[in-house]
């Protein structure tokens, strides 16, 4: 479709040339040079509508024109292979950061009694390859019936509190003295609660649930924000936390 467009616009300019290049047409001839017969008359082409057309001028007119054409296509295909060219830079650096960035998630929870309190500690990981830093938590503890638990597991998302805790100022202590991960690093950290009793966390028997739940925010090192969930049961009988399998409630 496209190369019969082309032709026709070609043939228009062609036609237009008596409009708007007059030094190519030559629309009288001369007395002195009329004798020169057959021999003039073959530098034009036959007359159209009285006029004529030098063939040397109208084939450099059509080669410019034709030039200034392929010229414009080339400046067109080549902005368009420019554009592409980004999109596909920007996708494998999208893919690049996606794959090496800060993973952080927590293992090894326990119930925690305390002279003063009870709470839950835990060791933060970064198992990415990069650094996080600008880390940030909602911590939450909750205590209840086997019913109410599994209330809570129905829901869309756990009933978070949205208390976030600044993690970087908690692990900005000796001898890390930073507020940040580095790739595969880990940190020990202390959540106490309210909630927790003696008798709760002591007793084998005790009716009650205890669900640890929660969320991560932080950042990598090119600025982009990132965020991950855990859901844990404590398991009476073992003595240890477990993870949700449902990746809405435990994702990384």
């Amino acid at each position: 479709m496209w190369k019969i467009a082309f032709t026709l616009t070609t043939l228009f300019c062609i036609g237009a040339v008596p409009t708007f290049f007059p030094g190519l047409l030559v629309v009288h001839v001369p007395a002195a040079v009329a004798h020169a017969g057959n021999v003039a008359a073959t530098e034009y082409f036959p007359d159209i509508w009285g006029i004529k057309l030098k063939i040397t001028d109208s084939l450099v007119a059509l080669f410019t024109f034709l030039l200034a054409s392929a010229t414009a296509m080339l400046w067109y295909s080549t902005n368009k292979l420019w554009d592409a060219s980004n999109r596909q830079l920007k996708l494998a650096q999208d893919e690049f950061n996606y794959v090496h960035r800060p993973r952080l998630t927590i293992r090894r929870e326990r119930l925690k009694v305390n002279p003063k309190d009870m709470g839950v500690n835990f060791i933060l990981v970064n198992e990415g390859d990069v650094t996080a830093s600008h880390i940030t938590g909602c911590f939450d503890i909750w205590v209840g019936t086997g019913d109410q638990a599994i209330e809570i597991t129905n829901e869309s998302a756990p009933p978070y509190t949205f208390a976030e805790i600044d993690v970087s100022a908690l692990i900005d202590r000796a001898p890390r003295n930073r507020g940040t991960l580095l790739g595969h690093e880990r940190a020990y950290i202390y959540v106490p609660s309210p909630r927790l009793t003696r008798e709760i966390v002591e007793s084998k028997f005790d009716i009650n649930t205890i669900l640890f739940f929660g969320y991560l925010s932080f950042q990598g090192p090119d600025g982009t924000a990132w965020q991950s969930t855990f859901f844990r049961t404590f398991n009476r009988p073992k003595g240890l936390f477990e993870a949700s399998e449902d990746p809405d409630y435990e994702y990384f």
